[in-house]
């Protein structure tokens, strides 16, 4: 799953926020809280519940790509308890310069056993879509304020 989004903010701005690891909750709304944990992981608990236990695989801050997935299955709940569902988990955002601000690009690749092909692959489509959107509400002033820390606070 991938989709984007254009925003009429400098690319550097919302670089800032979406590459900040421990920031998820602010833009991402079915991310009830993000905690960073020494090891560099990161707890993800989710807003329906579960949480994942996760960590950057790639990072390049000049293409402004930043690609992280689930660094330990063991500790990591599926919302409504159970195994997570979703396997070789890999989310890439990239900040793109255009004209008049920049395009956000979210994309979630995984495995998943083909019964549940369709029930993840609604779950991951709302998750980016709706993150997305929570991005265009920040930095296009709909009635969301830009986090505090952000270069446009």
């Amino acid at each position: 799953m991938s989709n984007s989004t254009d925003l009429p903010t400098p690319a550097a701005a919302v670089w800032s926020l979406v590459s900040d690891f421990g920031r998820a909750a602010t833009w991402q709304p079915h991310v009830a809280s993000a905690e960073m944990q020494a090891d560099g992981n990161r707890r993800l608990t989710f807003a329906s519940g579960g949480s994942v236990i996760d960590r950057i695989f790639f990072r390049n801050d000049d293409a402004r790509i930043l690609t992280y997935g689930i660094a330990d299955h063991e500790r990591s709940v599926a919302p409504g308890g159970g195994p997570m569902l979703l396997t070789n988990l890999r989310a890439t955002i990239e900040v793109s310069e255009m004209h008049e601000g920049c395009q956000v690009t979210y994309t979630i690749q995984a495995d998943v056993d083909d019964e549940r092909l369709a029930a993840v692959r609604k779950g991951v489509d709302a998750d980016v879509n709706g993150s997305l959107a929570r991005l265009a509400d920040l930095y296009r002033g709909e009635g969301v304020q830009v986090p505090s820390g952000s270069p446009d606070a």
